[in-house]
């Protein structure tokens, strides 16, 4: 029998399109680049729609994973992936496609329905759960048509437009600035630990973040990881007060922040702003044109500070179906 995720996919020829792709997992290592240029290809070609993965974000989900299958879907045409699907959970996903990909959507989705019902055994009313951006009205169409609804908020998403001024945010008295070059992994890791495990005021009780010295050093390998662009505040006293890191992708001019955290002991004091205009310089000197940012629906103090800097680009939700 035939294994069914490298078999071909749909042709999609219900939406008018012919094009008769091929489906297979991701495989490890060999297809991590690919992944990467999947991402950038997508920022690139859905502008100025917002985009699911820019490579930092898949450098940043796949740390300390690169090398092992994950549960990813690769659809390709010629030997070139034009949509991608990721299990982020039981019976939730997500997705993306270049333009030309796009009329594979139900046969993505025919996907997602088959393996939301291998990991949803014995529930009575299995559902499968797509993120979707409210300014996607394609996207959104076609999932209408394939009976999804929506069913909830996801998270909220903002851009910077490099071209024009740049904020000034001073530091803090009693605080520098330095990057990830020359940085000790334990105390860097400790440091995302410390923001990570402390969510209380944002409604998540009993937080613990695992990233440890291993994780950050795994991360730093990524071919899109670069230390320079790991920002981090630093106390008079040595501790690390807050930390984000910056992704740079020079052939879609467009750079992201995460993931971004404070020190319970240092919050409110406007670190966050202080790191995104370091970042936002370091940015449009390496010729970047836009940034990008993003937060959960219900991060309240998060979406505060970005909007002070950065302007709304879209909001995501949860489209379902009930299997």
């Amino acid at each position: 029998m035939a294994d069914p995720d490298s078999a071909p996919a749909h042709s999609g020829e219900q939406l008018g399109v012919k094009m008769s792709p091929s489906r297979r997992p991701y495989m490890g290592e060999s297809d991590l680049q690919t992944l990467l240029h999947f991402a950038s290809r997508s920022l690139t070609e859905r502008f100025p729609l917002a985009s699911t993965w820019h490579p930092g974000d898949v450098a940043w989900e796949l740390r300390e994973q690169y090398s092992s299958r994950q549960p990813i879907r690769l659809w390709e045409q010629d030997g070139v992936v034009e949509a991608v699907a990721w299990s982020v959970g039981p019976g939730q996903f997500w997705l993306e496609t270049t333009p030309a990909g796009e009329g594979w959507l139900p046969d993505i989705i025919g996907w997602a329905e088959s393996a939301a019902l291998r990991r949803q055994t014995g529930v009575k009313a299995p559902t499968v759960s797509v993120r979707v951006f409210e300014g996607d009205r394609l996207r959104i169409a076609g999932l209408s048509r394939l009976g999804f609804k929506p069913v909830g908020p996801e998270s909220v998403h903002f851009e910077f437009d490099l071209t024009g001024p740049l904020p000034e945010v001073p530091v803090p008295p009693g605080l520098a600035l330095r990057d990830g070059v020359g940085i000790d992994p334990e105390q860097r890791a400790a440091s995302h630990r410390d923001a990570w495990s402390a969510l209380d005021h944002i409604g998540i009780e009993n937080a613990r973040s695992t990233f440890s010295a291993a994780a950050y050093e795994s991360l730093r390998t990524s071919p899109v990881y670069r230390c320079e662009l790991d920002l981090i505040a630093v106390a008079s006293d040595g501790r690390l007060a807050a930390n984000c890191i910056c992704w740079a992708d020079a052939p879609s001019g467009v750079g992201i922040f995460e993931p971004m955290g404070t020190h319970p002991a240092f919050r409110g004091r406007r670190l966050a702003r202080t790191l995104l205009a370091e970042g936002l310089h370091r940015l449009r000197d390496m010729g970047h044109r836009r940034a990008r940012i993003s937060t959960a629906h219900f991060n309240t103090s998060a979406v505060a500070a970005y909007s002070s800097m950065f302007q709304p680009l879209d909001r995501s939700f949860w489209w379902a179906r009930t299997l």
